[in-house]
């Protein structure tokens, strides 16, 4: 089985970032990136917490949060990788590991879900 890594980051307001990767089961297809990114902020922001997935300064730093923290995190569409499943345990480890995007559909229904709630960036965890 294919496994799609999307890579993200959180980037705070003094700049110090986090990176991580979101696991989807299968391959995206463009149809489904484009969704994706249509339902972003910007085609780039999302707020992790309004999709079921966890704010990555949460788990990074014992200060969190401070005044240069906020909701969004970057969903890097462009940096998109597939690799077999097998292949997952050896990839280094990001943030707190990779998180389960489940499946494109469920990922990009998430998405769309929450842009059309309107993205809130004062939520800063899951």
């Amino acid at each position: 089985m294919k496994i799609t890594v999307i890579p993200t980051m959180y980037r705070d307001a003094s700049n110090w970032k986090v990176h991580g990767e979101i696991h989807v089961q299968g391959e995206l297809a463009e149809a489904d990136i484009q969704a994706a990114r249509a339902a972003l902020s910007d085609g780039l922001y999302y707020v992790p917490g309004q999709i079921g997935l966890m704010h990555y300064g949460s788990g990074e730093y014992s200060s969190y949060p401070t005044e240069d923290d906020h909701g969004w995190q970057e969903l890097c569409l462009d940096e998109i990788t597939v690799i077999d499943a097998d292949q997952v345990g050896r990839r280094l480890s990001v943030a707190a590991g990779p998180e389960d995007g489940g499946t494109a559909a469920d990922l990009v229904a998430r998405l769309t879900a929450a842009a059309r709630a309107g993205w809130n960036p004062a939520l800063h965890a899951a």
